[in-house]
């Protein structure tokens, strides 16, 4: 059985960490949001991710700059 699951990234941050370092730039940006709370100029972002039998097997990451500090 598939699902979707919807997060906003700092909620989901460390059961990605977990999957480790297979794609660093992902996982630099994981290790951020569990170190500083947020991202860079509060750029939000969210995920959508996908389970199959209940394993997470895939994962997208939406980000927002609309209300970004530096702009």
């Amino acid at each position: 059985m598939q699902r979707f699951e919807y997060c906003n990234a700092n909620t989901c941050a460390a059961e990605l960490l977990a999957l480790g370092q297979v794609n660093m730039k992902m996982w630099y940006l994981f290790q951020c949001l569990m170190e500083h709370g947020q991202l860079r100029h509060e750029t939000q972002a969210e995920m959508i991710k996908l389970y199959v039998n209940e394993e997470l097997v895939a994962y997208s990451l939406l980000e927002n700059y609309e209300f970004r500090t530096d702009k």
